[in-house]
């Protein structure tokens, strides 16, 4: 905790003052333009590679960066994307994976979480990225196999999301844009999914017609 605590300390007198006024005006609420459904791994830290500030995004965290689909009994990642676009009214959902994530090991050796129980029953929600990974990339192995996972799942967890009924309405009528993302940890980088070439590519290149 000694960790923390300085860290605190820094915050409060160094971080904090020179943010005092951001502070103040989040104190009567927030307006975040972007939910970002991420993993709860700790080397993931959208508001650090996106150079975003407190209150500019809403985050979701959860195991493998899983959207449940309607009608499964998991509620909780359901909760926050109905929240963000129904209280928050953002405009951009982004499901983000990332390299060398534990959650899609655990998907390819299923005996790994054996000990690990709701972590297991809690996966299901990928049961269908292993059955495109195998119908897919039966191929690869090691690497290139996780990383092909890696990315599916980002596509499979898209289409869980659009089946979302606050997703399909705001998508129908133009509301909302969906993104898939994967960060690189060790080279901080970021591949975003382009439907235009159906295939990821660098997030630059595939944002390349956004104005400066």
């Amino acid at each position: 905790m000694k960790k923390l605590v300085a860290g605190y300390r820094r915050f409060h007198a160094r971080v904090f003052p020179q943010k005092r006024r951001l502070y103040a005006k989040l104190a009567d609420g927030q307006k975040p333009q972007y939910l970002i459904i991420t993993c709860s791994d700790s080397r993931v830290q959208p508001l650090e590679f996106t150079g975003s500030n407190p209150g500019d995004i809403f985050e979701e965290r959860c195991i493998g960066n899983i959207v449940p689909l309607p009608g499964t009994g998991e509620h909780e990642a359901v909760a926050a994307v109905e929240y963000a676009l129904i209280a928050l009214g953002v405009k951009h959902i982004i499901i983000c994976g990332h390299s060398q994530c534990g959650a899609m090991k655990a998907i390819l050796d299923p005996e790994s979480v054996t000990l690990m129980p709701v972590v297991a029953a809690w996966l299901k929600g990928a049961s269908k990225t292993l059955e495109a990974v195998e119908r897919k990339y039966g191929h690869l192995e090691g690497e290139e196999l996780l990383e092909a996972t890696i990315r599916e799942n980002v596509l499979v967890q898209l289409d869980h999301l659009r089946k979302q009924p606050s997703v399909a309405e705001r998508l129908a009528d133009g509301r909302l844009e969906v993104h898939g993302w994967v960060f690189d940890i060790e080279h901080g980088r970021v591949i975003a999914y382009d439907p235009r070439l159906d295939r990821f590519v660098p997030l630059t290149e595939a944002y390349e017609d956004l104005k400066a």
